[in-house]
């Protein structure tokens, strides 16, 4: 019998099994195939992420209460927006049938108020402040605070406590390396660790977590010792028809395209702002006479200014204008004058072109809060409680001249931009009969289009 080499009989061996693998790999092949095509719809596209790097220096130095914001702000506004493709690849939207709300505005501006109005209503779940625990300049930790709202709006609440518990975590590891006062850092972990506590920062601030379901036998929500799960929140978030988000900490609109991208088109933004000489003043009184209130006031109107010029350019974008019909301006010092008004004027803005049931904010509910809570002298400064209508003209009494011509001067294109008439004299100041609060030009308030 013919023999055959060793090293031919491995040949041989190793192309039997090459051949085997092949056979398998075409008939699993198949299968998949067939698999593929039944499972075709199931497959998102893959899109190419968009963002836009932060065009300001937007320094958020915060001391912060758990019932307070206090920051000191800083950046330039010599830039022009640059947007650059991320490698980074985005899920589709996610498949919401409720609307998302944002309330973007700055410090002293009657966002808390405003925002309460919201709360009050049945049908809407309030979140006041998830930014918080994300207090870095402008572009830093944007990815994070891009997820936190989404979180917010989508009710992912696991992914806003993932941010708390790591912002947590970075405080107390600056706190071990820190050779300088740390009573800062102490604040900022003591408000933390309440944030975790309650699965979400200012819980007491959401009248749909403070119900006798999660917080019983209190009369106060704030005093509540048993704290809602993640999984509560959710419920409690996905039973409404109408998510909104107060913030102080959103830089810029654009960085909001990246949330209307993942959450879609039932997505608005109301963009809050107050004559800047009564936020100075009531800025002023915050610091105690403290900090450079003009620099302050430099910043916010800037921010006021870019906002309002970014929806002016979107609106004329037939590629990105996403922000037409989705953006509105709102004064608060139409609100404070007019409230009925302002209720009419947002029901409209927030049902338009939207899908789902429609919201009415003039619900008897918020009706009953405003009556309960605009006859009030109390003076603490983060109280929602005050005399609405003394509010709305009293800092013209109390603010000095010196501090309306500087303000007015650092502030002339917000002034301009928002329809607010500066003064020259104190007698002009404290003329009661001289409406300084005037249509804004080119922008019909309340309308995110013309």
């Amino acid at each position: 019998m013919r023999r055959f080499p060793k090293s031919r009989i491995l040949k041989i061996f190793t192309l039997s099994i090459i051949c085997g693998t092949l056979w398998f790999l075409s008939i699993h092949g198949q299968n998949m195939e067939q698999h593929s095509q039944r499972d075709l719809k199931k497959i998102a596209p893959v899109k190419l992420n968009f963002r836009a790097p932060a065009v300001e220096d937007y320094v958020l130095d915060e001391t912060v209460n758990l019932e307070e914001v206090v920051y000191n702000k800083t950046f330039s506004m010599n830039k022009e927006p640059i947007f650059l493709a991320s490698r980074n690849v985005t899920q589709p939207p996610e498949q919401v049938t409720s609307r998302g709300l944002i309330i973007m505005s700055s410090m002293r501006t009657g966002s808390s108020f405003t925002g309460q109005l919201f709360n009050q209503h049945p049908d809407v779940f309030y979140f006041f402040e998830p930014l918080f625990p994300l207090q870095d300049k402008c572009g830093m930790n944007l990815e994070n605070k891009i997820s936190t709202l989404i979180g917010a709006l989508t009710c992912k609440v696991d992914k806003i406590v993932e941010i708390i518990v790591t912002s947590l975590k970075e405080a107390n590891f600056l706190l071990t390396k820190s050779t300088s006062d740390t009573s800062h850092l102490e604040r900022r972990i003591s408000n933390l660790k309440k944030c975790k506590e309650s699965s979400l920062c200012f819980r007491s601030s959401t009248k749909a977590l403070c119900g006798e379901d999660l917080c019983p036998q209190v009369d106060s929500c704030s005093k509540c010792r048993m704290f809602p799960t993640s999984k509560q929140i959710e419920e409690k978030c996905n039973a409404a028809n109408l998510r909104v988000i107060k913030t102080v900490r959103t830089c810029h609109l654009d960085h909001l395209s990246r949330v209307r991208s993942s959450i879609g088109e039932n997505f608005k933004i109301i963009h809050l702002v107050r004559d800047p000489r009564a936020t100075a003043l009531s800025r002023l009184r915050m610091h105690y006479g403290l900090g450079n209130i003009t620099r302050e006031m430099k910043i916010n109107c800037d921010f006021d200014v870019t906002n309002l010029e970014t929806f002016k350019n979107r609106k004329l974008d037939p590629v990105n204008n996403w922000l037409h019909g989705n953006y509105m301006v709102v004064r608060y010092d139409d609100i404070v004058m007019n409230p009925i008004n302002f209720f009419k004027q947002t029901t409209e803005f927030v049902n338009r072109d939207v899908t789902g049931k429609p919201i009415d904010l003039h619900h008897p509910d918020v009706l009953d809060w405003l009556q309960e809570n605009t006859r009030s002298s109390e003076g603490h400064f983060y109280s929602t409680k005050r005399n609405i209508t003394q509010q709305a003209t009293k800092w013209r009494n109390e603010i000095e001249m010196d501090m309306v011509r500087s303000v007015q001067s650092v502030c002339s294109r917000m002034m301009e931009y928002f329809g607010y008439r500066k003064v020259t004299t104190a007698s002009e100041l404290k003329d009661s009969s001289l409406n300084l609060v005037l249509p804004i030009p080119e922008l019909s308030y309340g309308r995110g289009k013309r």
